[in-house]
């Protein structure tokens, strides 16, 4: 059942409002999301502005009171058991977002919820956002889990990352003294695509994409590539990002740090756990071996005048994506093949860091280019010098 009512009061004389039973009012929850771009240009192995993704966690949580323009909301729990019956609309929705829409759609059993905000004019909400999704049953014992701090006003979200999972986190907040609430939809006119809460997802994680590239050899350039020759005899086989994060905590909402720093919202889990991240393919299969040849557009480099030829870096497997840090271990393995075919293997493990000591940053993409050499023998001589005749007095025991 339902019923129309007029209301007057400040903004609100002659609104009709259809009330929804059990408190609700008539204007139910609706999302879109949306994700900004990963810096550097790159497109995100997982999501960019246009893309859809599969398996969010929604929260829509009360903000402040709406005769409040700033502050945070007092006495009132989120998810614990002091709770109020209006404090938590969603509490860990598995939702969608839609390819090219970016609207938001909740993945349930039949039959499909409905979320209304409240008839009370008592809070106003913002939403937050989540992904992966972490099952609501899941304990600490699971690979990703949820954790509620703070005597229910904080929710983090542990993650087991392996360098192949993007992790997003998404808010919508607004400084609109009324939104987002029933009474806010009144005054404009209800809920539109313009007016409605947007989750602005974020990358929390860095991503490295790994390119090859030949190394010249120090002969003069003879305008055929032949100083890449020796370059051309190499094979990388395979690359590991050594003792990697591998388990971190995002908080996804938190009433007593409604603003926290999107930096600071994700952090390695105590104690701190690690792992080695191997290079893969987008299919999660291993990155497997690149010729230093195949960066060759054109004629391979060889001794023969006019060979014509161009150089492009070529991008080995996918990428991989970690907690940001100051810098990475990187363990590489290389082949090398004679000319009669022998094939001898190489290893190194060097640091990645930026120049300037600055630290990784969250939510960019940075291209490493790995430029190969032909290993050089190593060759020495040693020359043996002649005993020092010693002419002092005589040695007596």
């Amino acid at each position: 059942m339902s019923s129309l009512f007029s209301c007057s009061g400040d903004d609100m004389s002659d609104i009709n409002v259809d009330v929804k039973p059990n408190g609700n009012s008539e204007f139910a929850i609706q999302l879109s999301g949306r994700s900004s771009s990963m810096s550097a240009g790159s497109r995100a192995a997982i999501l960019d502005n246009n893309a859809g993704l599969q398996g969010i966690g929604v929260w829509c949580v009360a903000k402040n009171n709406n005769d409040a323009t700033t502050g945070s909301i007092s006495g009132m729990n989120w998810f614990g058991i002091e709770a109020g019956p209006v404090s938590c609309l969603i509490k860990n929705q598995k939702a969608d977002i839609e390819e090219g829409t970016g609207n938001v759609k909740w993945v349930s059993a039949e039959p499909m919820p409905v979320y209304y905000y409240p008839i009370t004019q008592t809070y106003k909400y913002e939403f937050y956002a989540n992904y992966p999704y972490c099952e609501s049953d899941a304990t600490s014992e699971s690979a990703n889990y949820l954790s509620y701090k703070l005597n229910g006003q904080s929710v983090i979200a542990t993650y087991t990352i392996d360098g192949t999972t993007d992790i997003l986190w998404g808010r919508a907040t607004s400084d609109d003294q009324y939104a987002w609430s029933a009474r806010y939809f009144r005054l404009n006119g209800g809920v539109t695509d313009d007016n409605k809460p947007n989750l602005q997802m974020e990358h929390m994680l860095t991503r490295l994409v790994f390119y090859v590239t030949p190394g010249a050899d120090g002969s003069t350039d003879d305008g055929n590539g032949s100083q890449y020759q020796k370059a051309c005899k190499m094979t990388v086989t395979s690359l590991t990002i050594k003792n990697a994060t591998n388990k971190v905590n995002l908080v996804v909402a938190d009433s007593y740090r409604p603003d926290l720093a999107t930096d600071s919202r994700i952090y390695a889990s105590s104690p701190v756990s690690t792992a080695d991240f191997a290079l893969k393919n987008a299919d999660g299969s291993a990155a497997g071996s690149v010729k230093v040849e195949d960066c060759f557009d054109g004629s391979t480099p060889d001794a023969g005048a006019g060979t014509s030829y161009t150089i492009t870096p070529k991008q080995w497997g996918e990428s991989v994506m970690l907690l940001p840090a100051q810098e990475y271990k990187v363990y590489m393995t290389m082949e090398m093949t004679e000319d009669d075919g022998t094939k001898r293997e190489f290893e190194t493990e060097m640091p990645l860091k930026l120049r300037g000591e600055e630290p990784f940053k969250r939510g960019t993409s940075y291209s490493v280019t790995i430029t190969v050499y032909r290993p050089t023998e190593i060759e020495a001589k040693a020359t043996i010098s002649d005993w020092v005749e010693e002419t002092g007095p005589g040695l007596e025991f």
